[in-house]
């Protein structure tokens, strides 16, 4: 397989699973530096999307690399079972309506407040 520039890809490996934080949260040990940090002073790249967890290269080792730096090949399937998928997405989904009233009122709270910040702000 190629880049789009025609160039052959230089490391390939199959994606073990996402790191538990984001990339300017999840702290390499052995640096005492988070993994954006890291790949802003070894490799001099800043991540645009630092928020996002990270993609574990290795099954028995914290091998994380950011997410945008990489590319998934053509006609990869997953090895995820669809019940765990679909498990996962019930699970996520699954709220108390208490909880969902709570959210959905922070939320509605939230929007009026900055709304009136706004309408203030263009002296409306």
């Amino acid at each position: 397989y190629k880049t789009d520039e025609g160039k052959p890809y230089r490391r390939r490996f199959s994606a073990q699973g996402l790191s538990q934080r984001s990339a300017d949260q999840e702290i390499i040990p052995d640096q005492k530096k988070s993994i954006a940090e890291y790949f802003q002073e070894r490799y001099k790249i800043k991540l645009q999307f630092p928020e996002l967890p990270c993609v574990k290269t290795k099954r028995d080792k914290n091998d994380f690399i950011p997410m945008e730096l990489l590319t998934v090949l053509p006609y990869q399937n997953p090895n995820a079972d669809k019940g765990d998928i679909a498990s996962s997405v019930i699970r996520c989904a699954a709220v108390r309506p208490a909880d969902r009233f709570r959210e959905l009122d922070r939320f509605v709270s939230s929007f009026m407040r900055n709304q009136n910040e706004l309408l203030r702000k263009f002296q409306l």
